[in-house]
């Protein structure tokens, strides 16, 4: 056996598998996350390779105490059945005995090196005053930054962000993600799409960053690019009338509208 404990992202709410699969069990995304580890602990505990031999669907849903869980992680590919075995792809590279090995490894190495870096900082301000920095100042006046990527002088450069910190930074900043001035909102009223629609688009945007883990200098922009190309194919302009939702816009509204119902339904 594997070990005492497994990997499991911690975006992993938010993946598009687990809204595929709560939307297939009618089901709360958190409630996925728990049949999720109660199976990825089983194959942990009985398997070596990722094998449950002997295995059905039927018997690892009557294990974990939920029926069609299994069909429903077959379905997203979390899961295979291999004759009359189940068994979990790429396994060594998560819950494996080598994969557990690497992840502690990386995490020794980490916590040597914020270590070092904070003995060598510490060390470093020992050694030199406030006077001292003073002087090295006026005697060297800091150049300004260099006019990069079209930045004006004296503007601070924009690193690239995940969507994940760009959200953190908004909420820190007491900021909406999408402010009511963006320009989006303007281009939206020009060209007759919904703002309802709009709220679709940010939905499918979100899950799919939150997900990727993917960089950008302006995410604000970016949601301007996927709304303007209509990346996700969430509606369409007849010929003659308004702008209408397409079969995968209809397809995302009805799961938002699911899961709103769902949400009053544990508020009452």
């Amino acid at each position: 056996m594997a070990g005492d404990w497994i990997k499991m992202r911690t975006n992993l709410a938010t993946s598009p598998k687990v809204v595929r699969i709560a939307s297939a069990l009618k089901a709360d995304r958190l409630r996925v996350i728990g049949g999720l580890h109660a199976v990825w602990s089983l194959f942990d505990a009985h398997s070596d390779d990722g094998t449950l031999i002997g295995y059905s669907p039927v018997v690892l849903d009557d294990l974990i105490g939920w029926p069609g869980f299994s069909d429903a992680m077959i379905a997203v590919e979390w899961m295979q059945e291999d004759g009359g075995n189940l068994v979990v792809p790429r396994f060594e590279d998560h819950n494996g005995a080598s994969a557990k090995r690497r992840a502690q490894d990386a995490d020794r190495k980490k916590n040597v090196r914020n270590m070092s870096a904070t003995a060598s900082a510490s060390e470093a301000d020992k050694k030199r005053t406030r006077e001292e920095k003073r002087r090295e100042e006026e005697k060297n006046p800091p150049n300004p930054p260099a006019d990069a990527e079209g930045e004006k002088p004296g503007r601070r450069k924009r690193d690239k962000i995940t969507f994940t910190a760009f959200l953190a930074q908004c909420q820190e900043a007491g900021e909406s993600a999408i402010p009511k001035t963006d320009p989006i909102f303007k281009f939206a009223n020009d060209t007759g799409i919904p703002k309802d629609f709009l709220h679709l688009a940010w939905r499918e945007f979100s899950t799919r960053h939150l997900a990727d883990g993917r960089q950008q200098k302006d995410w604000r922009a970016h949601f301007r690019d996927a709304v303007r190309r209509n990346w996700f194919k969430l509606w369409w302009f007849p010929d003659t009338g308004s702008c209408e939702l397409t079969t995968a816009g209809v397809q995302l509204a009805r799961e938002r509208d699911a899961e709103r119902s769902r949400e009053q339904e544990q508020a009452a």
